[in-house]
């Protein structure tokens, strides 16, 4: 039998690295109200991970185009409290631009940052004092993650400079993703508005976690995420309802977050997560209703994702395209929610 030693180093890292989470997502939420911590969330999860990305394009002009798209991410979602119908509409070309100007390099998944972002953004209610604030909050994060961002990027040794138009051009490798995911989280978007929930977010998020480039990891990822949510509901029936008293539950669930990190697997990071926006979702719904919405909510996201699918499958069919899920892998390494 394969033993496993501790790793202390790993160990370190991860704590060092959970300390500067916590402690700057309740710096910002200290400074700019809890109401909008989400993006407190979208912003230190640019900064651990966007600058790390080996972009091709020239370090200042990236910074820049970043941080307008990343303060838009704030915007754009105004449209939907004046008409969610023309919001769509917005909301996917919005979408689609974003992917097509930062879905390279694809491995590091970049697009992913300003996805979230808009998604956590547009699932916060736009209130005048708080949306003033929520931009004032994206403009010093945005400004904080692109500065990060061009000096790590001057500094990575890279062969071959190129401009814009040509990383524009790099992402139709992938463009049937980018169609899928676009249009699928604007449908997300707009059932959820029409549905009036306040869990806008559990159908968008969803959508954007299961849609892959390739149509098996689609189907993998979605038997993962329905293990991980049932898992994750016994657990916190039986766990957080009938353990642990109310006052340790913040202790359980920031021990739960920490734990977490050091699960690579799909379904181990889902497990958490659907324990954590339970809990979260508390404070708006009792637990069968969070759990009930929880459930509905997945199957709604993943209803969206395989109607995409299957129309893409039909459409290729027609067109003769052959089928590219050979030796497919799973992506999408940014789990969140």
């Amino acid at each position: 039998m394969k033993k496993h030693r501790f790793n202390h180093k790993l160990f370190l890292i991860n704590l060092a690295q959970f300390i500067f989470i916590v402690t700057f997502i309740m710096f910002f939420n200290l400074n700019f109200g809890e109401e909008n911590s989400l993006v407190s969330v979208a912003i230190v999860v640019a900064v651990l991970g966007i600058r790390k990305t080996p972009f091709k394009t020239p370090p200042l002009i990236t910074a820049v185009i970043f941080f307008f798209i990343f303060v838009l991410c704030g915007l754009v979602p105004i449209v939907g409290e004046i008409n969610i119908y023309v919001a769509f509409f917005v909301n996917l070309i919005f979408l689609y631009f974003t992917m097509r100007l930062t879905a390279e390099p694809f491995d590091y998944m970049p697009h992913i940052t300003f996805v979230l972002c808009f998604l956590f953004c547009q699932s916060t209610q736009v209130i005048e004092d708080i949306f003033v604030i929520r931009m004032i909050q994206l403009l010093i994060g945005g400004f904080i993650v692109f500065a990060l961002g061009f000096i790590q990027w001057r500094r990575e040794p890279v062969s071959e400079r190129i401009t814009f138009k040509q990383q524009y051009k790099s992402t139709k490798i992938n463009h049937s993703y980018i169609i899928r995911m676009t249009i699928g989280m604007a449908v997300a978007i707009l059932l959820g508005e029409i549905l009036g929930t306040a869990r806008t977010l559990w159908i968008s998020v969803v959508v954007m976690s299961l849609t892959q480039v390739h149509h098996k990891n689609t189907f993998k990822k979605i038997k993962l995420r329905l293990l991980a949510t049932v898992v994750g509901i016994l657990f916190f029936l039986v766990v957080m309802e009938l353990l642990v008293p109310t006052k340790y539950t913040f202790v359980v669930i920031l021990s739960l977050g920490f734990i977490g990190m050091f699960f690579t697997d799909y379904h181990q990071k889902q497990f958490i997560n659907t324990i954590s926006a339970i809990n979260a979702s508390l404070v708006l719904f009792d637990t069968s209703t969070a759990i009930f919405n929880r459930v509905t909510f997945l199957f709604i996201g993943i209803a969206i994702v395989l109607l995409l699918n299957l129309i893409e499958y039909l459409i290729n069919k027609l067109r003769k395209v052959p089928d590219n899920d050979d030796d497919a892998i799973i992506e999408n390494k940014i789990e969140i929610v």
